[in-house]
């Protein structure tokens, strides 16, 4: 698994726990920086939910995936748990959310 996997997890994750997360990376990263199929699908639900008006939870991102038929393309609601494990604290996101877009090893 490399990191930049994993800090794709960890940004997602952060953006679940502390939906204004998404503000701090919306700016930079887009669904096609995401190297895996799961997280370009949860980051455009994300920024559908954004565009919206709704908020970002574990609930609400479950629900948005379901009506938008792209719940098993991200991996279940398992998964959408599974990243919330990922990460600590959404302080670092920013520096995560720059891995991902330059595919830069850190």
């Amino acid at each position: 698994m490399s990191n930049t996997f994993e800090l794709e997890q960890a940004v997602l994750g952060a953006i679940i726990l502390e939906s204004r997360s998404y503000d701090n990376v919306s700016s930079v990263i887009k669904p096609k920086m995401f190297t895996d199929a799961r997280h370009m699908a949860i980051y455009s639900v994300m920024e559908e939910m954004v565009s919206s008006g709704t908020q970002v939870d574990l609930l609400t991102l479950k629900s948005a995936l379901s009506k938008a038929n792209s719940l098993d393309k991200a991996g279940g609601v398992f998964y959408l748990t599974e990243l919330t494990s990922r990460v600590a604290s959404a302080a670092n996101i920013s520096s995560h959310a720059a891995v991902i877009v330059t595919g830069k090893q850190i």
